[in-house]
């Protein structure tokens, strides 16, 4: 068909896409002929070479605009797409305004958001230079919306062009919004650098929120998170950073030359442990001891320890389990006799009417831990999940609080 381009009769090709569109308008009250035209329209723009530039059409814009309001099926997606492309200049910049504004409004049907996506993603990208946008459309949006998939497209739209205007609209909603770890995450990886975010406390409270996220029904915000720590531990760019917490005097992050190892055994250790292969896992056990050690001597925030943590109780090993309690209490040391009472504590068969043994055993692991709590609350890590998934391991049951 490409070789035919120069042989066809623009002024009469344009003519008939013009007819047909009126055609389609004017079956507005008989289904089955305005369905007919569509599809026949439909297989003649499909059929026709990419390269192939028509004159405007100035009905293309008010069939655009019918289209969108009588809930356009997937279907229609190449009709809606020629029509943006045969508006006049000034029509298509007005129009793509009105598909962002579309995929933000959260009263819109899925369908029709997922079918302007798809429409957004084929148009070029140095459009976007030629939009008059009103950002702060964006910006209200992302406090409000927890489905990432809608906002990524008009992220990514804008990307390449404006990332100035993104990256502020991400350094003032990163320290406030803390219920859209996956939305940040995925904005993030999509912006050429993470510089003006490495030295925000609440850019590294989001890796680890993401981290050590147990909750999700898949794994994707752990592993987007993953991929933008290694981003940054691997990127020579990043060669020294350190951050207090905002509340404790302690490390929040260090990166430097000294902290190599130590977080090269982090990434090998939740990587392992975020497989759940037990005969990997136990070998590596060792460096528990070693991350700990490091985070004493250097105050360094106990939290990427306990994210650790956290990913060995979801493991369905008991064995692992009782290693990382026996680990646990070795490491707050408390002398031995105490540690072996409360192990075999935890893994008795307890009766129902045993509460009381119960609430020793929760009570004690918290007031182990009662020094490190603030470190998890800042963080958003919960100590009590640590505890109950504990508990759960042998089969115990937590009485509810009176």
């Amino acid at each position: 068909m490409e070789i035919l381009v120069s042989f066809l009769n623009r002024d009469n090709l344009s003519q008939y896409i013009s007819t047909s569109m009126s055609n389609i308008l004017t079956y507005r009250n008989e289904s089955n002929k305005q369905e007919k035209e569509i599809k026949e329209l439909s297989r003649l723009l499909d059929a026709l070479p990419s390269k192939i530039n028509l004159d405007s059409i100035l009905i293309a814009s008010q069939l655009f605009d019918y289209l969108l309001q009588n809930s356009p099926s997937i279907h229609q997606y190449r009709l809606l797409s020629s029509c943006l492309n045969l508006m006049k200049t000034e029509d298509r910049l007005q129009h793509i305004k009105t598909i962002l504004l579309l995929i933000l409004d959260n009263e819109q049907t899925v369908q029709l958001r997922e079918l302007l996506c798809k429409l957004l993603n084929s148009i070029e990208h140095s459009t976007s230079l030629s939009l008059d946008f009103d950002w702060t459309q964006l910006e209200s949006a992302m406090h409000y919306q927890h489905d990432p998939k809608f906002l990524t497209y008009i992220w990514r739209f804008f990307s390449k062009h404006h990332q100035t205007n993104l990256e502020q609209i991400l350094v003032r909603t990163l320290p406030i919004i803390k219920t859209n770890n996956e939305l940040f995450l995925l904005l993030l990886i999509d912006l050429r650098s993470a510089k003006v975010f490495v030295s925000m406390p609440s850019f590294w409270y989001l890796i680890q929120r993401s981290l050590g996220d147990l909750t999700s029904n898949n794994d994707r915000i752990r592993k987007c998170s993953l991929y933008l720590f290694q981003q940054i531990l691997t990127n020579d760019e990043y060669k020294h950073i350190e951050i207090k917490e905002e509340n404790f005097n302690r490390l929040l992050i260090l990166i430097d030359e000294k902290t190599k190892q130590f977080w090269v055994d982090f990434i090998v250790l939740y990587e392992v442990l975020e497989d759940g292969v037990v005969h990997l896992i136990k070998p590596l056990l060792t460096k528990f001891d070693r991350l700990f050690n490091f985070s004493l001597e250097h105050e360094l925030s106990l939290t990427w320890l306990f994210i650790l943590l956290q990913r060995l109780f979801a493991n369905t090993s008991s064995p692992l389990a009782r290693w990382t309690i026996r680990w646990f209490f070795n490491s707050m040391k408390l002398p031995d006799n105490q540690v072996e009472n409360l192990f075999n504590e935890t893994t008795i068969s307890t009766e129902d009417e045993c509460y009381a043994t119960v609430t020793l055993v929760i009570s004690t692991i918290l007031d182990i831990l009662f020094d490190h709590e603030c470190e998890c609350a800042s963080s958003d890590l919960s100590l009590v999940p640590l505890c109950e998934a504990l508990l759960r391991h042998f089969e115990i049951d937590v009485p509810l609080s009176s």
